[in-house]
């Protein structure tokens, strides 16, 4: 059996065997770690040392199984309203260290404040937690407004200043750049109206790019003098298209007159003769007609060595010459059916138009498809005529149309008509119909063969006109007549 001896109990003996038999095993104890005063410890294991007892031999209320007392008081609380810094903690812990640890030398274990919760307190939070406690109210409180320092507000300040500057400038060099990229292209339109695209040569060609110095019995300095276009002025200085006009009033005699500006410095004048090759009979005498049926002359006897065409009198379908209608007329079946059956943009309409008349249109001519022709080379449209879907145009007898006429759908123009005995039927009488200028023609109307519309005059809706409409008069019915004046 061993003895130990303990040195602050007065030199009393301490016998362990005797200790342990009055100490129930851990089984009985009324905790798995022992009872208040167990000496057994955590894991039921026999202490290796005395109990410390005081001077008069009474055991200190301390544990001698090495476990931890925690203390029975409550933890003192902050008052409401204040709160402690990290330095302070940290202050209070060192403190309390300090102030444990003579007791916890005196008894040899390490000792750990008990930390017990008040009825209605918290938990008290780790480190862990109260850091990242700190870092979230960093974060979500707004930041406290701090002493302004009179260098960093001017430093501030100037840094301002300067961003203003700088966006300033900016702004200034973009509208610089604007300004100069606006006089760059002012100085470019200029030169190219004053110094560049000068014309240098104009010329009279054929329409194979021949020069030629007469055409058609007019010589080309009478076809350049009437044009009005002198050398060194500038290229666009005028239009091609009015010049054309000019010149077809004045030069009857050729079939076709087309200005085309060659660049940089040249300009064109593009002719083709016409070519007599039918005569017609008329009140005042035989016509001389071009192959594309321009008038070319007006004399008393009939032309020799010409086709006869007729206009006004009566043509057997069995005449050796109505061959040559019949020609014409399948011509014109083969554009209407490539016009109506094809995808047409307003271009490609102008140009079959074009094709289908002999005569280029502009750009203000409007005609909506599907539309049909039988004949297509007396039909004369003036300048922004429109003409609507389904209109139906018979003009071997010829067809004017004025500025500015608007022709609705369904509209007939007849300019042919039969006999009416039986044995005249074969023949066909054609004569021409006039449109005047901003003439307006109602949906399904029909105008029939020698009838002149004046000016301003409004055709209503399903009318069918058989005699001239006067000037700025409103006609409806069948046969229509006037109801009314614009």
């Amino acid at each position: 059996m061993q003895q130990y001896r303990n040195n602050r109990n007065n030199g009393n003996i301490y016998d362990l065997r005797k200790d342990l038999q009055h100490t129930p095993p851990p089984s009985q104890q009324k905790g798995s770690s022992g009872s208040a005063d167990g000496r057994y410890g955590f894991n039921g294991e026999p202490l290796s040392f005395a109990p410390d007892r005081t001077a008069n031999g009474t055991v200190r209320r301390t544990r001698t199984d090495n476990s931890i007392e925690f203390p029975s008081q409550p933890r003192r609380t902050e008052q409401s309203g204040t709160r402690r810094t990290s330095g302070q903690n940290r202050n209070r812990t060192a403190q309390r260290s300090r102030t444990a640890q003579p007791e916890q030398r005196a008894s040899g274990t390490a000792r750990k404040p008990q930390q017990r919760r008040s009825q209605g307190q918290k938990p008290r939070k780790t480190a862990a937690q109260a850091a990242q406690q700190r870092y979230k109210n960093q974060r979500l409180r707004p930041a406290q407004q701090q002493p302004r320092d009179p260098v960093q507000r001017e430093k501030r300040k100037k840094r301002r200043l300067t961003r203003a500057a700088l966006k300033r400038r900016r702004m200034l060099r973009r509208l610089m750049a604007f300004v100069t990229l606006l006089a760059v292209i002012a100085a470019g339109v200029y030169l190219t109206m004053t110094m560049l695209f000068k014309i240098g040569t104009i010329q009279v060609q054929t329409a194979d790019g021949t020069v030629v110095q007469e055409v058609g019995g007019y010589s080309s300095s009478q076809i350049l003098q009437a044009l009005g276009v002198q050398t060194e002025e500038n290229i666009f200085s005028f239009d091609p298209a009015a010049k054309e006009a000019e010149l077809e009033k004045q030069f009857p005699l050729l079939e076709s007159i087309r200005v085309v500006r060659d660049y940089p410095n040249t300009v064109v004048v593009q002719v083709t003769e016409a070519v007599p090759t039918y005569a017609m009979q008329t009140k005042s005498g035989w016509l001389t007609l071009s192959d594309q049926f321009k008038i070319l002359a007006c004399e008393s006897a009939q032309p020799e060595e010409l086709k006869t065409l007729y206009g006004g009198e009566p043509v057997s379908v069995d005449d050796p010459d109505y061959g040559m209608i019949k020609a014409v007329i399948a011509n014109a079946k083969r554009l209407t059916q490539q016009m109506n059956t094809s995808v047409c943009d307003a271009a490609a309409v102008r140009r079959y138009f074009g094709e289908l008349t002999g005569r280029e249109v502009g750009d203000d001519f409007n005609l909506n498809l599907p539309f049909y022709t039988d004949f297509g080379r007396n039909i004369r449209v003036g300048k922004r005529v429109f003409i609507n879907f389904g209109c139906t145009f018979m003009d071997r007898g010829g067809i004017t149309i004025g500025d500015d006429a608007f022709i609705a759908p369904h509209v007939q123009l007849i300019t042919e008509n039969h006999g009416i005995a039986p044995d005249r039927r074969r023949y066909i009488t054609s004569r021409p119909i006039v449109i005047g200028k901003n003439v307006w023609i109602g949906a399904g109307a029909t105008v029939f063969p020698g009838v002149t519309v004046g000016d301003n005059a409004v055709i209503v809706a399903g009318s069918v006109v058989t005699k001239n409409v006067e000037a700025d008069t409103v006609v409806a019915g069948n046969p229509a007549k006037p109801i009314g004046t614009v």
